[in-house]
């Protein structure tokens, strides 16, 4: 047998037994980490039941999960009435003008100027005595989900969360409107895309929209506006009923695949 055989069949023995010592170790390595980690989820499963526990301890006195939206449907007429309810200076919340107020910041009431606000032209009048109408009629038996009266200053409110618009129905309720007084229709607008119906000229331009969602908390949406109140509400039942509408309203238009305005 030649001396490069010998020397072959020994570096085969050494390389061997090396990946045997090797195996050996991969293997201990192994069940170690095996004990270890087995250790691990069983103290993480007591964590998980004792946080389960804290979870069910809490609900039963803070019902941290109840949501009256829970039992809601996607009815634009529901949202809409509850708009309304808020905006009203007499209504349930007890807040008076406060939630009036603070949307007539956050909306838009021009078209070609899209950092003016509704408030800027109600800065000579009283807002608590703003009158709050629910399915407006119009002289052609049209109906606005929600008309704000201010003196001879009026409001429609278009509330389109997932429903498109009817033939001419913006340019209908600005006419209509514009008879009785200075009048604006604000578009409220599910996917933040502008309204198709409405007029040419100058009543086009006091036709704004608003998103319902906007990740940028200083533009004008309703997710904003709500937070707003939410925010300033001094009574802490309604302050609830504003938090679950918030998540209401982020939750359904997530489910529907809807973006808020930056994301489009």
């Amino acid at each position: 047998m030649s001396y490069t055989t010998l020397k072959h069949e020994s570096n085969e023995a050494e390389l061997k037994d090396s990946f045997q010592g090797l195996d050996k170790e991969i293997d201990g390595a192994v069940k170690s980490h095996e004990v270890e980690l087995s250790s691990f989820f069983a103290s993480l499963g007591t964590v998980v039941d004792i946080a389960k526990q804290a979870q069910t301890d809490l609900d039963r006195i803070a019902a941290t999960k109840f949501s009256i939206f829970d039992y809601f449907h996607e009815k634009e007429t529901d949202l809409s009435r509850i708009f309304a309810g808020l905006l009203k200076p007499t209504g349930g919340h007890g807040q008076g003008d406060r939630f009036l107020s603070l949307f007539l910041k956050k909306m838009p009431c021009s078209r070609d100027e899209p950092s003016k606000r509704l408030i800027d032209v109600f800065q000579d009048v009283d807002l608590h005595e703003c009158k709050v109408h629910l399915e407006y009629m119009t002289n052609k038996g049209r109906r606005i989900d929600i008309v704000l009266e201010i003196d001879d200053r009026w409001i429609g409110i278009e509330n389109k969360p997932w429903a498109g618009e009817q033939e001419d129905q913006l340019k209908d309720y600005i006419e209509d409107l514009q008879k009785k007084g200075t009048a604006w229709v604000l578009y409220l607008s599910g996917d933040g895309s502008e309204p198709t119906t409405i007029p040419d000229g100058k009543a086009g331009n006091c036709c704004p929209t608003a998103p319902y969602r906007e990740s940028d908390d200083k533009s004008p949406s309703i997710e904003n506006w709500i937070q707003q109140c939410w925010r300033e509400c001094e009574a802490e039942r309604v302050r609830w009923f504003l938090k679950d509408l918030l998540e209401y309203i982020r939750q359904s238009f997530e489910l529907a695949n809807i973006p808020s305005t930056e994301e489009k």
